[in-house]
């Protein structure tokens, strides 16, 4: 379980991004995080990555504190976003295994090769500064699948990919939620509803939980 408690984040001389929000995100349920621009998803997602400290508040995953604990508890989440980079001289299977090894674990043969199925990804042994941007977003999620860790995040890690691939990658989203957490944050209606058992909209600093993607137009503003 990934617990919030009380979480409260503001950058210098802003409102409150964050504001006072506790939630208990489980284990075997897909959450989608919706919002406008600016609202403070990525901001949220940099928070539990201990990119950003909280103003207030705490943060526990598998009873383990994202400050006191915090190399324990970085190693069981893992994230991938819009704009992925890496260092030009990589292969992506270098990457993979430089990640992972930061994990302390190994590649799966056998899972990689259904993963390069999946996301239709043949160019694993290529330098990473011959990919495309579409590419590079690939990489990042065979990363994020390839780690065995408890939490993953997408931050519109999703926009951009072809709509064969995105099909296998909503299949096998479903297949691997049983026992991790998983939050995608997205802008698409489709990614989110095919996806989502659960979702979350961040407004004005608060967490409310809604029905429908469009319900978060009746929403807006606490209404």
């Amino acid at each position: 379980m990934l617990d919030i408690r009380e979480l409260t984040f503001s950058y210098p001389n802003s409102r409150k991004i964050l504001d006072d929000i506790s939630f208990s995100f489980k284990a075997g349920i897909i959450y989608g995080l919706v919002g406008g621009n600016g609202v403070g998803k990525t901001t949220f997602f940099k928070v539990l990555l201990n990119h950003l400290k909280p103003s207030r508040g705490e943060i526990t995953l598998n009873g383990v504190h994202h400050q006191r604990e915090r190399i324990a508890y970085q190693r069981q989440l893992i994230f991938s976003n819009d704009e992925p980079h890496y260092p030009p001289y990589f292969t992506g299977r270098e990457w993979l295994s430089f990640v992972l090894g930061a994990y302390h674990q190994d590649v799966d043969a056998g899972k990689l090769d259904e993963l390069i199925e999946i996301f239709s990804f043949k160019e694993l042994d290529k330098k990473t500064s011959t990919y495309s941007h579409g590419m590079h977003k690939k990489l990042s999620m065979i990363v994020n699948f390839m780690a065995d860790v408890q939490c993953l995040l997408f931050d519109e890690s999703m926009a951009g990919i072809d709509p064969f691939t995105l099909k296998k990658i909503y299949e096998y989203v479903g297949s691997l939620a049983a026992d991790r957490i998983m939050i995608i944050s997205s802008h698409s209606k489709d990614l989110i509803e095919a996806c989502a058992d659960q979702i979350i909209f961040l407004d004005n600093g608060q967490f409310q939980l809604i029905e429908s993607y469009d319900q978060m137009f009746d929403r807006k503003g606490g209404a």
